[in-house]
């Protein structure tokens, strides 16, 4: 009885050993699938990463994305290129805005060039009369010559078209925003630019306004792009070329 006691007990024994490597076993399988869930996960995450940093034109396509809008803005004119860059524009079915300096307008030829550009619908900015940085001009001297640049914008365009085409907006000459609190004052707004053509070729200028359009869009903000131009009718053209090829729209 003794011996059949303590067999019966081993048989026991060796029964709970079997449940229990039973259990690893199902653990082992359960824990292998885990892992195999994590990788799956981790894959689609990278994935969908790379597609959203470099989908190029598909990422920008994508359902539910706000689609990219384009402004086109010229500085320091009117000059003898503006005719050439108001024949692209007419070409294209695309108005722009253009910020000029009253300097220039002190040149009948050039006037009539602006006077052409408030007809075909543009608009027309402020940019100071001489192109000195306000920084330098001071806040008395800032206020004169944006004073003065209105006041010869004005008499060129004559009091119709100054009414249809001028705008409150004003660029400061290099960028610097030194005094524009007091122009805004006035009621104007200022307003800068995300890509200029100053050292860069067309096809650098549009990468990087894909290139910030989609920064854009990643934050949710609204995916506008504000292009600055200096007489180049040439890069004008290839702009407005990618852009309509991308599907973006085209606000003034």
């Amino acid at each position: 009885m003794g011996t059949e006691g303590t067999n019966g007990r081993l048989d026991q024994i060796e029964d709970r050993l079997s449940g229990a490597e039973g259990r690893v076993e199902a653990l082992e399988r359960d824990a292998g699938v885990f892992t195999l869930c994590i990788l799956v996960l981790g894959c689609v995450s990278a994935l969908l990463l790379l597609r959203g940093c470099w989908g190029g034109r598909a990422a920008m396509a994508t359902p539910g994305k706000a689609r990219p809008s384009l402004s086109l803005t010229f500085d320091d004119g009117p000059s003898r290129m503006t005719p050439r860059i108001l024949d692209e524009l007419k070409a294209a079915g695309v108005r722009g805005t253009f910020f000029v300096l009253g300097a220039r307008l002190q040149n009948r030829r050039y006037c009539g060039h602006l006077r052409r550009a408030a007809r075909e619908g543009h608009r027309i900015a402020n940019h100071l009369w001489s192109h000195r940085s306000p920084c330098k001009l001071g806040l008395a001297g800032t206020m004169r010559e944006f004073r003065r640049c209105d006041r010869d914008i004005r008499r060129c365009l004559g009091s119709k078209l100054y009414h249809k085409a001028a705008v409150l907006v004003y660029r400061p000459p290099f960028g610097h925003r030194c005094n524009a609190k007091a122009i805004t004052a006035t009621g104007y707004r200022v307003r800068m630019w995300d890509v200029a053509d100053l050292g860069r070729s067309a096809s650098a200028m549009w990468r990087k306004a894909k290139f910030w359009a989609r920064w854009k869009q990643r934050r949710g903000s609204r995916p506008h792009i504000t292009i600055l131009i200096h007489h180049r009718p040439d890069k004008l053209r290839h702009i407005i070329r990618n852009a309509k090829r991308a599907s973006w729209r085209f606000a003034p």
